[in-house]
């Protein structure tokens, strides 16, 4: 039996991109679809077949594992801070559903992060993989505490088969897709989010968010030099990711196609 593959999908880092790779590589009836953090355990424990899935996916922070009964292992990605907190804002912003939707129609990136409205704008990516979201021992909002960061690290080396880079999306898939034994994992990018600000409050913006998110900054650097020596001390590896480049510019196009199709599907159920 395979291990079990878990996707920690941190938000607004390309997850939904990665989510329709997943689904084109798997049967549907193996995948798990976690929505939302706070029932991740709940809708685990009341799985009664639990072992039947090869992916379980979506927004889980780090100790899920611990309700299953077999092998596994977990995968996830990273996005440039400054990215990342910038994609929230501008999402809630376009998001009627969005908690924060109707504070972010009033103040200002730099008022919502240092409103503490929500955690995840504080070293949210490293908070999810140490497990240090809605904890008994959770770091406090606006710090960067050493041990943080040491436990995301231990949690990575433990248990963890990858971590891809956002910005490194190409490169990260194809480790990813030779990892796991994929077919090629053609795909579009999803649900995509403007981030242009003036230049006037990306400066004061982007001064707070590396304020807030200096394990966030550590974490996306360690993993992005990691994959770029892997691809410079691999020079197969470097001619299968620029035919990937090559070829996924034009299969994109039949990618969005597929997208639309299911979306209008979903629409007329």
């Amino acid at each position: 039996m395979n291990d079990t593959t878990l996707f920690l999908h941190i938000p607004r880092t390309g997850g939904t991109t990665l989510r329709d790779i997943i689904e084109s590589q798997y049967s549907k009836k193996t995948i798990l679809e976690i929505s939302h953090f706070q029932e991740a355990v709940n809708q685990i424990n009341n799985e009664v077949n639990i072992d039947i899935y090869d992916v379980i996916k979506g927004h889980f922070p780090f100790g899920v594992h611990k309700y299953l009964n077999g092998n596994y292992h977990y995968i996830t990605f990273l996005r440039k801070p400054i990215n990342r907190v910038k994609s929230i804002y501008r999402f809630a912003m376009k998001m009627k559903q969005h908690p924060d939707h109707s504070y972010t129609q009033k103040y200002s990136l730099n008022e919502y992060i240092n409103s503490k409205r929500n955690i995840l704008l504080n070293n949210g990516q490293t908070r999810l993989i140490a497990g240090n979201y809605n904890s008994n021992n959770q770091a406090e909002y606006g710090t960067n505490p050493d041990w943080l960061f040491d436990q995301a690290m231990e949690n990575i080396n433990n248990h963890f088969l990858f971590i891809g880079i956002t910005e490194e999306f190409n490169n990260s898939i194809v480790i990813l897709k030779n990892l796991l034994g994929w077919k090629t994992p053609f795909y579009s990018i999803a649900n995509k989010t403007n981030t242009n600000k003036t230049n006037e409050e990306n400066k004061i913006a982007d001064t707070t968010i590396n304020k807030f998110n200096q394990l966030d900054i550590r974490l996306f650097d360690h993993f992005r030099n990691k994959i770029k020596y892997m691809i410079e001390d691999n020079s197969e590896l470097a001619h299968e990711i620029h035919d990937f480049d090559s070829k996924n510019s034009v299969m994109s196009k039949i990618a969005i196609k597929h997208r639309l199709n299911r979306f209008i599907t979903k629409i007329l159920k």
